[in-house]
């Protein structure tokens, strides 16, 4: 009967804190590469910004809209600790990045 209760109460608390990723959500892996490349991409450009056009074309390149980078910032952006790990990948990416120039300013 305990062993019942322990299993209830696991399901039960596990079924509450919902999947890895929020559904409907582009993943951590996509939102940093993308993120990685428009960030390049805009450093690499004489202006230090892109165009719409450009903007789209690097978008296409991961498949994804800008509509889903925000998605993304709105499900995960309630969780500093995530949200931190993020910019710290997309900084590390950043710096690996030789054709980057550095953005710290």
């Amino acid at each position: 009967m305990r062993a019942r209760l322990v299993i209830a109460v696991l399901v039960l608390v596990g079924s509450c804190r919902g999947s890895a990723e929020p559904e409907n959500v582009i993943g951590q892996e996509t939102f940093i590469a993308t993120y990685v490349d428009l960030r390049v991409a805009a450093l690499s450009s004489p202006t230090g910004t892109l165009s719409d056009a450009d903007r789209m074309l690097v978008l296409r390149e991961h498949g994804v809209s800008e509509q889903e980078l925000l998605a993304f910032a709105e499900a995960r952006g309630g969780d500093p600790v995530y949200m931190t790990a993020v910019w710290e990948e997309v900084q590390a990416r950043l710096a690996a990045t030789p054709s980057a120039p550095d953005s710290s300013g």
